[in-house]
């Protein structure tokens, strides 16, 4: 029992070396297992949480809860569970952080949920085509890699945000069937969202709560819902 409990903290010592900002329990199936087999008696049952980067995860391989991957974390998560990548409206992080009150809306379900909002973000990362920074180039790569690997896409639109890189990201998935976009009226564009959707026969929330909701159902036809 001493060597598994000894095990088990150099597992955990060096996930959190190797994905600072990942929750534990985003790390490979043997990771987890070692902590499973060190900490077996005291497993919570039924438990429902939001898997986040700073949560003390549920414990156990049957728990139902939401895996949360921020920016520019690695894939490290159950390849059958169903992916929502939060694109729309962030304004190099001076919009107010929606995607983080999805998270809270969504923590019972259990699925994949992509965030690149980063938890931290360095203005220095200027957007310059004359000279890249190399994390705006792993940000830029990050989000559409995801966007190609997640099953839906969530776009929420901010009022009166003006929003380029969410254009540019449903002009680039408009025909593929994975666009679920929220666009209040007060967007500074609505008009073209609503004419090109309409066009393309992409369904477009004008409310907060119906878009939630629809997420919501999102993952609950799939099946995994809590």
């Amino acid at each position: 029992m001493q060597r598994a409990g000894l095990f088990a903290s150099f597992v955990l010592s060096a996930e959190r070396k190797l994905y600072p900002s990942c929750s534990l329990w985003q790390q490979s199936w043997p990771l987890r297992r070692a902590r499973d087999e060190w900490d077996q008696s005291s497993r919570p049952k039924n438990h429902n949480a939001c898997c986040h980067a700073n949560d003390e995860p549920p414990r156990g391989r049957e728990s139902n809860f939401m895996y949360i991957v921020h920016a520019p974390d690695k894939d490290a998560f159950p390849r059958k569970l169903p992916r929502l990548f939060l694109g729309g409206t962030i304004d190099m992080g001076k919009s107010p952080d929606w995607q983080a009150k999805l998270e809270r809306t969504l923590k019972d379900k259990r699925g994949v949920i992509l965030n690149p909002r980063r938890p931290q973000w360095d203005d220095s990362w200027k957007n310059d085509g004359r000279k890249i920074h190399r994390q705006l180039r792993q940000q830029i790569n990050w989000e559409l890699g995801q966007m190609e690997r997640a099953d839906k896409i969530a776009v929420w639109f901010a009022p009166k945000s003006k929003s380029p890189i969410t254009l540019l990201e449903i002009g680039l998935h408009m025909r593929n069937g994975k666009l679920l976009i929220g666009c209040p009226p007060e967007y500074s564009r609505a008009a073209n969202v609503y004419v090109t959707a309409q066009k393309y026969g992409v369904k477009v929330f004008i409310n907060w709560n119906t878009f939630a909701d629809k997420l919501a159902s999102f993952f609950e036809a799939e099946g995994i819902s809590s």
